[in-house]
């Protein structure tokens, strides 16, 4: 019975130190709010002899607007083959896919050239059709070592695709043979 006696007092203890605490807690919660302005209306009054302060900031913005150009051939390497002597190269082209930038209103155009010299009576023909319908296609062109334009009057092409084709013929004094050669295609300026 003792024992019953001293557990209901112990718990009577706690239950007034845990209601001292909460009391404690929400007077100093109202204290804080009340001096933040929460309670009561919302916003404390306002000073008259304080200014107002500024409802706006400013940043100073530094800008360049420049044009850009750029191109990318989607794929990395072609294989192509034709008979010595068959000039009937143009149904064996194999399609390239590519992307273009030429942004501004400066026309600009795509050249292509091969960055070494094909052997004798041997040439590589490239067809690029325009990115996105901007500019003029050449039609066929055979390529050298001197650019040859490919597509002309492009601008205001933020990103443009395209696709063309590569065909390589071989005249009759060609001589057997095979290796590699990298076509590079180019943006430039239109007066270049």
């Amino acid at each position: 019975m003792y024992h019953k006696k001293e557990r209901l007092v112990d718990e009577v203890k706690r239950f007034v130190m845990i209601l001292a605490v909460v009391i404690l807690t929400l007077g100093v919660g109202a204290a804080f709010a009340e001096e933040m302005g929460v309670m009561g209306g919302g916003c404390p009054p306002v000073d008259p002899g304080c200014p107002p302060l500024p409802n706006f900031d400013t940043l100073k913005v530094n800008w360049q607007v420049v044009p850009m150009s750029t191109i990318k051939i989607t794929e990395r390497e072609l294989n192509l083959c034709v008979y010595i002597g068959c000039l009937e190269w143009l149904g064996k082209a194999k399609e390239i896919h590519y992307s273009a930038t030429a942004t501004g209103t400066d026309l600009r155009k795509i050249v292509g050239a091969v960055q070494t010299a094909l052997p004798t009576d041997v040439g590589l023909h490239v067809n690029l059709r325009r990115p996105d319908s901007v500019g003029t296609s050449q039609g066929w062109k055979e390529l050298s070592t001197t650019p040859v334009d490919l597509v002309t009057g492009i601008s205001k092409l933020c990103i443009g695709y395209g696709t063309g084709q590569v065909a390589l013929s071989a005249g009759p004094n060609a001589a057997k043979g095979s290796g590699s050669v990298v076509m590079q295609l180019t943006i430039l300026d239109q007066a270049i």
